[in-house]
């Protein structure tokens, strides 16, 4: 029995939460990315799995109503926090109201997983970006839970987690007015597998176990997107460039994503979200006294909900209403792209191993690695910034 096309599985784990036998458990396949195995022992064929399944159903889908840029009041929180900071500030607002908020962490192996707190302190763990799958475990059964004792939740995730959880929601015939949906921009998820053979890469280079991880880890101001990797010896990795660091170079050559981003039907304007979260890299003439090198936000209220809630962190920061027009990104217009050497680079990794891939993608040629000691040398000098001001201009004539 196949609960969808495999092409288009995204792994949200509905099918998992709803089955009745515990019949379903996710397995990794040789990409590192989860899919749903059915125990034939256990199943009954009731069919809920594929009743659940987002792929199969059209979700309810809201139009942009509104748009925000936000930047958190709290330096530090900012810092620390990918875009401007806004998710602690909503996640604040549920907490005080006896609430409970979701999102992704890392685990100690610092795998992706989706877990949930009371506490504001523990919550940090939800405000940096995660570019890996999350594992969403067995959370939609817990939101259930807390939404059918009446508490506030707070769901953070990518468009195809929410899809996941509205679907299995409205299968147990939950009702979901004190629910707040975030979804965020989404390029795509990353290889959970190739980023544990990234982990490895550097614990190899620093010779140490890699501790605590920040794709976001921004070292200064412009730097939005530089990994930051700690060990256990003390020592510390900060990516001088965000295209020239092995993880990020994949991800953004879109080598390493799962197959069904590629076909994603969450990758238009209209949200299947409350709120949509996304980077504001550049602001409005107007709006430029927000940006200080150290992250914006833009926030899509996609429900009256969604707008009463944006509306409700007003006073965490600074908050303008833009047009909805003036802010589009790629991937709110289109899925990402299937790179042509997508099976090449698998069929490379799968036969020859994580430096076997490498070299299909390009990463560890020649003119690579004399790019990656120029921008190295740029970064440590302080003239990256400089550098990419000429390309720019260049680049306009």
């Amino acid at each position: 029995m196949e609960i969808c096309n495999k092409e288009n599985c995204t792994g949200c784990s509905a099918c998992v939460n709803i089955c009745p036998k515990t019949a379903i458990s996710l397995r990794e396949n040789e990409k590192g990315f989860l899919y749903p195995e059915i125990d034939k022992k256990k199943c009954v064929e009731c069919g809920l799995c594929s009743k659940v399944c987002h792929i199969n159903n059209d979700i309810q889908l809201n139009k942009v109503s509104s748009k925000y840029l936000f930047k958190n009041n709290d330096f530090s929180m900012r810092k620390s926090s990918s875009s401007g900071g806004s998710y602690m500030p909503m996640a604040q607002v549920v907490i005080k109201n006896g609430g409970t908020v979701f999102g992704a962490e890392f685990s100690d192996n610092l795998m992706v997983k989706h877990n949930y707190y009371k506490d504001l302190e523990n919550i940090r763990k939800f405000c940096t970006s995660k570019y890996v799958q999350s594992d969403i475990g067995n959370t939609y059964k817990i939101v259930y839970e807390l939404l059918k004792g009446h508490e506030k939740v707070l769901f953070s995730g990518s468009p195809c987690q929410v899809a996941g959880l509205k679907s299995y929601l409205s299968m147990v015939k939950c009702p979901t007015d004190d629910l707040i949906t975030v979804d965020f921009i989404c390029h795509g998820v990353g290889s959970p597998k190739f980023w544990n053979d990234c982990l490895g890469f550097y614990s190899k280079k620093f010779g140490s176990k890699a501790v605590s991880a920040n794709f976001r880890g921004k070292p200064r101001p412009g730097k939005l997107q530089n990994l930051t990797i700690s060990f256990s010896n003390g020592k510390k990795f900060q990516a001088p460039s965000a295209n020239m660091e092995v993880f990020f170079y994949h991800f953004l050559q879109n080598c390493i994503l799962r197959e069904s981003c590629f076909y994603c039907k969450y990758s238009k304007t209209e949200r299947v979200s409350d709120i949509t979260m996304g980077d504001c890299f550049r602001a409005e003439a107007k709006f430029l006294y927000l940006q200080d090198g150290y992250g914006l936000s833009q926030l899509m209220a996609n429900t009256e909900k969604g707008q009463e809630f944006i509306e409700s962190i007003r006073e965490y920061g600074d908050l303008v209403q833009v047009d909805v027009n003036n802010y589009i990104q790629p991937n709110l217009l289109n899925p990402t792209s299937k790179p042509q050497r997508y099976n090449t680079f698998w069929d490379e990794y799968l036969s020859k191993g994580f430096n076997g891939a490498l070299r299909v993608s390009n990463y560890s040629s020649f003119k690579n690695r004399a790019k990656h000691i120029v921008l190295c040398v740029a970064y440590y000098l302080r003239l990256d910034s400089s550098i990419k001001k000429i390309a720019r201009i260049i680049s306009k004539h």
